[in-house]
């Protein structure tokens, strides 16, 4: 129950010790979600909240098409990016990203489609996402702070499995925040960095279990191209040969590494700062693009879209795409 008496916010929760918040210099919201035996407390700022709500609804899927249909009412509305974390391109060309504890479908063009997400455990809601990918049919989402993997469909986003917890068997993750990352590799393997186990642990496209990777330290972003994993750990990346499951080399950029991305049939990405460095299969900067000029601070993760014209880079730092 959340009541305010003079100027404080009392919440009180059924097995719980009454606490007392001073109200904020500017107004909020408090959702609480509460169980039996624990509750949450979520203060969200009454300027994201009034931008936000225009947005309540989710998607619905076309029975023909099985395609997202588009509100007419979100059409007109963007609703803001408040976190954003990471992003991937559906084969639609329609981008989607992971905005905790949100999953946001954009068109190309910026307008949002829909979004599915809330505060929670329970499949389909999410703490703190860390990574996110696609194909066809699904869309998987990272969550570090949970420590699980779960797959949602791509049509409409609904939750269909979650899997993971945390420790060290297999099945299970031991993330650190948000610097681990997930990717598939089109052929029926999902691979996911696990930092805190130093390892890559490879799942089906159906969330079953297939085998580890070893042989990395701290692992965070993942890419995938030409039969070879990329793996950031930190200011190195790792390739490996998915065939042989073996380390073939090590590649040293300039600048702290952020996301890695894999362009066309012969370029890897990798994002530092303000600057995409463009690099050869044999570890040569065969160039590098400078965003600074476009407003761009920070870099984290990127991603390309189906046709390989559009390469969406997020910019942590102002909260952009």
């Amino acid at each position: 129950r959340v009541h305010r008496a003079c100027e404080e916010w009392l919440f009180e929760g059924i097995g719980c010790t009454r606490l007392s918040l001073r109200e904020p210099s500017s107004p909020a919201f408090y959702l609480v979600r509460a169980t039996q035996y624990s509750a949450r407390l979520v203060c969200v700022p009454a300027p994201a909240f009034a931008l936000s709500h225009v947005c309540c609804a989710a998607p619905v899927a076309d029975p023909t098409t099985g395609q997202l249909q588009k509100s007419a009412e979100l059409s007109q509305q963007v609703k803001p990016l408040v976190n954003p974390v990471a992003l991937t391109t559906l084969p639609s060309g329609m981008l989607c990203v992971a905005d905790p504890p949100t999953l946001q479908c954009f068109e190309p063009t910026g307008m949002m489609v829909g979004y599915v997400g809330q505060v929670g455990t329970l499949i389909g809601q999410y703490t703190g996402m860390a990574g996110i990918t696609s194909d066809a049919e699904h869309i998987y989402v990272l969550d570090a702070h949970n420590h699980c993997v779960t797959m949602h469909r791509a049509t409409d986003m609904m939750p269909l499995k979650k899997i993971g917890s945390r420790g060290s068997g297999n099945g299970q993750f031991h993330h650190h925040n948000w610097g681990s990352d997930l990717v598939l590799d089109g052929q029926g393997r999902l691979y996911v960095s696990d930092c805190n186990n130093d390892r890559v642990s490879v799942f089906s496209t159906e969330l079953d279990f297939k085998y580890q990777l070893r042989g990395f330290s701290k692992p965070g972003s993942v890419a995938y191209g030409n039969s070879q994993l990329f793996v950031r750990c930190g200011g190195e990346i790792y390739v490996l040969n998915v065939n042989s499951r073996k380390v073939v080399r090590k590649m040293v950029v300039q600048g702290r590494l952020e996301g890695v991305a894999f362009f066309g049939t012969m370029h890897l990405l990798v994002t530092s700062a303000s600057k995409v460095d463009i690099i050869t299969p044999d570890g040569v900067v065969a160039g590098r693009v400078d965003l600074a000029d476009k407003g761009v601070k920070f870099l984290t993760r990127m991603c390309v879209d189906p046709t390989q014209t559009l390469l969406y880079v997020l910019d942590r730092q102002s909260r952009k795409v």
